[in-house]
């Protein structure tokens, strides 16, 4: 949409769109979509977190070919010229406010400042981002105890306030706790951040963690909210390669990924995933992050392919062409 005057013009992006979510699924214009996503960090060894408007293009020309067609924004608003940039690419968009498990322990979370605080940010992103179609999602918050009273306060106040004021959305979370969250009741999607064949477990151990969530949604009455996997990954030192299956290697990585990709197509109580990570971040000097990096981007922190960048890509295109077939 343009509008020209003789001293001026303005042209913006305009967008229609509705969002559901039912048992099977998110739809958009009712047309189920699945999610084939991937978390995005705004950050660049060179460029800090002041992202020029060509990175992002870039970054979204690496996340485009490699078959996504949603991005969540973790953990925190992104530049309006990114969202802008979604809504011209029709990419779907999970804003989020930060206010992230690690630093908050449930005493802090039930703290009358940090709850308004917190709602005060989540006015400011529905007044920056309401008319802007990609953003189909609202995340209230990432990993808090949600297992805890204060937890279950919070979730309560913004999600009463984000379906009441957010427009077309879905509001949600991503929850650390599967088997003791307390909070499902706030959400319209189960979003699950769980990192069996790293953190936990080898690669085999997620299809009984999935069949061990499916009885635990049954017992408590949400076999109608579809699941997304909203985090979920392995790290490899980018150029780390070797025939064995070893971890902190691209093969191990990429072999991960694959897995858990078809065991999450495979799943009908799955509608979705956001791989962590797009590119590798600059972390805390750890025992588990090698070079002061969360090594877990499917690109290095300069934008280069590791195999599960073209992993990732044969899956996610493959399971968009037969999508295509299907709606045939």
């Amino acid at each position: 949409m343009t509008l020209s005057t003789t001293t001026d013009d303005l042209a913006d992006r305009i967008g229609f769109r509705k969002t559901e979510v039912r048992p099977d699924g998110i739809y958009i214009n009712g047309r189920r979509r699945e999610i084939r996503g991937v978390n995005r960090h705004e950050e660049h060894p060179e460029w800090g977190f002041a992202f020029p408007a060509g990175l992002m293009r870039r970054d979204l020309d690496i996340i485009a070919d490699m078959g996504c067609n949603a991005i969540r924004g973790s953990h925190y608003p992104n530049s309006r010229m990114f969202v802008d940039l979604c809504d011209e690419r029709g990419l779907l968009f999970w804003s989020e406010i930060p206010i992230w498990g690690c630093g908050f322990e449930p005493e802090t979370l039930g703290r009358e400042k940090v709850l308004n605080r917190g709602l005060q940010m989540h006015r400011e992103a529905v007044r920056h981002y309401y008319n802007h179609p990609s953003v189909i999602i609202w995340g209230m918050h990432n990993e808090i105890y949600s297992d805890s009273e204060q937890g279950y306060a919070m979730s309560e106040l913004y999600y009463g306030f984000l379906k009441e004021n957010g427009g077309d959305r879905i509001v949600t979370y991503a929850s650390r706790l599967p088997m003791t969250d307390i909070c499902f009741k706030f959400c319209d999607v189960i979003c699950l951040n769980i990192y069996k064949g790293w953190y936990e477990g080898e690669p085999e151990s997620w299809e009984g963690f999935l069949e061990e969530f499916r009885r635990h949604r049954h017992e408590l009455g949400f076999d109608g909210k579809p699941v997304i996997m909203a985090e979920f990954g392995a790290a490899a030192v980018y150029g780390y390669s070797t025939f064995d299956n070893v971890r902190w290697t691209e093969e191990y990585q990429a072999r991960l990924l694959s897995h858990c990709l078809e065991l999450f197509r495979s799943d009908p109580m799955i509608c979705g995933a956001y791989i962590w990570q797009f590119a590798d971040i600059r972390s805390q000097n750890q025992l588990n992050r090698a070079r002061g990096f969360n090594n877990k981007g499917v690109v290095n922190e300069y934008r280069k392919p590791k195999l599960a960048y073209y992993a990732v890509k044969e899956k996610y295109t493959r399971f968009a062409l037969q999508d295509a077939e299907e709606r045939e």
